[in-house]
């Protein structure tokens, strides 16, 4: 497919933290095994700081291939209405993503030049220990002699169908070292073999936030719950219960809030597909075991079906409703879930725990000078970087004032301004004076607010900046975002841990890489909710500033006040 040059490739562009954290979700749940897949292994399929491009093939079908910052296409899709993964032979270098055919070593150099791959070429196929490959699926194909793959396919028939005799393709070549996709990387050698998954069963997957926290919640699950995973079940019994769980998962939504829809489908997948199945299942049944494969094939099947609606958005499939009026939605008997065990048990884990202490938090307000205000106090001798609370400044400016005479001759209740105080001065006053109890408010107005934090004795830590919290439009929804917030000891993992419980909604950590800054994105409008959290955790009201309300809602707020 790639045995001729491109038609075109466009310009490389930065890959913003929510498509690669999708991405990463979309490679977990598609590609690793369950239990096999650590942070380190997801690092090395999908490492932070990929840029993404469109190219178009010589048949001018479009697509996106996302690159790694030594210039490797890692991953690559094709076509405006499919968003199936596919990818390149400097990933299967990285670790044993895909199963893999062994070929005869002549047959590599055809396959090369863009011939697809035939039955007689294939070998093994029929020993035992030959892999079980449904229609359609990706493969990579090695050549005989070594385990490192060569080239990717898709395969044009079920491996219980090969034969030796048959004249069949065996494979559809999508992709081989040497072609002009391959060309367009560092053209490394490929390894003398490759490397394993890292081992380490506590991690199943940092893929997408939602995935995590999910697996940790499953270690929770009773015994007689978890035994039954070693059950072995066929791709048509998984079918069937992945069938259920989402129809179990369409009427836990068919009374959610506006704002949930449209939903990312690795996080439908994650978030409300895996927890809906049945308490007693194997939590090995999952999507790879079934006979879709991918999880974008039995979205599409439902949506056929009429129990769903689906719209690519930016390149990304989402879920953009449900149909609770389906008649196998309401003929549907509801069951005991993994999720409805995951919940009995937190809830039984925290009566247990108690309630949880709550930090100490001690927060001064205080004032840092600024602009306007620094010749001030550089006038009377005190150094810029000082802080000083409104007691302080009070005192500071009573003793100028004293000591220079400032005040009326007529009347106290007015200070005269001399040249020191000029910058206090606005358009309203009266020539050369200013009232008295607008000074301290004058000099705070002109210099930086800020906090001094102490949490359980610790600290003080210096803050210059309110929590803020902001609701506004993204491009898969409405979003809260949440940031500053670390100088009240509070991380951004356990304000994504606590949001998801408490606004039944996916959370991320977002990171701007020219600004270190970090931020927690939540999906929908949370400002009331999260707020109230905040507050809960001891952070002072003053402290959270909030913005992003609809038009409505700031008209109402006003006309109450």
């Amino acid at each position: 497919m790639f045995a001729k040059p491109l038609h075109k490739r466009g310009t490389l562009f930065p890959l913003r933290m929510s498509q690669w954290k999708q991405l990463r979700a979309r490679i977990a749940s598609e590609f690793i095994p369950a239990g096999e897949a650590h942070p380190e292994d997801m690092n090395v399929l999908a490492p932070e700081g990929l840029f993404t491009a469109k190219f178009a093939r010589v048949q001018r079908e479009p697509g996106i291939m996302y690159i790694s910052q030594n210039k490797d296409p890692l991953w690559i899709t094709f076509g405006h209405d499919t968003v199936e993964l596919i990818l390149t032979v400097y990933t299967l270098w990285k670790r044993p993503i895909l199963p893999v055919i062994t070929i005869l070593p002549e047959a590599m150099p055809t396959l090369i030049k863009g011939t697809d791959l035939g039955a007689s070429a294939v070998m093994g196929m029929q020993e035992d220990d030959f892999p079980l490959l449904a229609t359609g699926e990706l493969v990579g194909i090695a050549p005989y002699g070594s385990s490192v793959p060569l080239a990717v396919g898709r395969m044009a028939q079920s491996s219980k169908k090969l034969n030796k005799a048959s004249a069949e393709k065996v494979v559809h070549v999508v992709h081989t070292i040497q072609d002009c996709l391959w060309s367009l990387g560092s053209k490394e050698t490929p390894p003398e073999a490759v490397p394993p998954f890292t081992q380490n069963q506590e991690w199943l997957t940092e893929g997408a936030s939602v995935l995590e926290a999910w697996e940790d919640d499953l270690s929770i699950l009773p015994e007689d719950v978890v035994t039954e995973a070693q059950l072995e079940l066929t791709p048509g019994e998984v079918d069937t219960i992945l069938r259920n769980a989402l129809l179990q998962a369409i009427l836990s939504l068919a009374e959610s809030p506006p704002g949930t829809f449209p939903i990312p489908v690795s996080v439908f997948y994650c978030s409300y597909i895996l927890p809906s199945r049945p308490a007693r299942c194997s939590l090995s049944c999952d999507i790879k075991r079934s006979s879709f494969k991918k999880v974008s094939r039995f979205i599409h099947t439902a949506e056929k079906e009429g129990l769903l609606k689906a719209k690519e958005i930016a390149g990304e499939l989402n879920i953009t409703g449900v149909v609770p009026a389906h008649e196998e939605v309401l003929h549907h008997d509801t069951f005991e879930t993994i999720g409805d065990v995951v919940e009995a048990s937190n809830k039984a884990a925290a009566r247990k725990a108690g309630p949880p202490k709550a930090k100490v938090m001690v927060v001064d307000e205080r004032y840092r000078p600024h602009s306007s205000s620094i010749p001030f106090f550089k006038a009377i001798g005190k150094p810029p970087e000082q802080v000083f609370t409104i007691g302080e400044l009070h005192s500071i400016l009573e003793d100028y004032v004293l000591a220079h005479s400032l005040f009326h001759e007529q009347d106290n209740r007015f200070i005269r301004v001399d040249a020191t105080l000029s910058f206090l001065r606005e358009r309203d006053d009266a020539i050369g004076v200013i009232r008295r109890e607008k000074l301290v408010s004058r000099l705070t107005q002109r210099m930086k607010h800020c906090r001094l934090i102490k949490v359980d004795g610790r600290g003080p830590v210096t803050s210059d900046n309110p929590i803020s919290i902001t609701a506004k439009r993204a491009r898969n929804g409405s979003a809260t975002h949440i940031k500053d917030f670390e100088p009240f000891s509070l991380t951004a993992d356990f304000l994504c841990t606590e949001l998801r419980k408490l606004c039944a909604s996916t959370a991320s950590v977002t990171r701007n890489p020219r600004t270190s800054e970090v931020a927690v994105l939540v999906r929908g409008r949370h400002i009331r909710a999260v707020t109230s959290f905040l507050i809960s955790q001891g952070v002072p009201a003053s402290a959270i500033i909030s913005s992003g309300l609809k038009e409505k809602e700031q008209k109402r707020k006003k006309i109450v006040t």
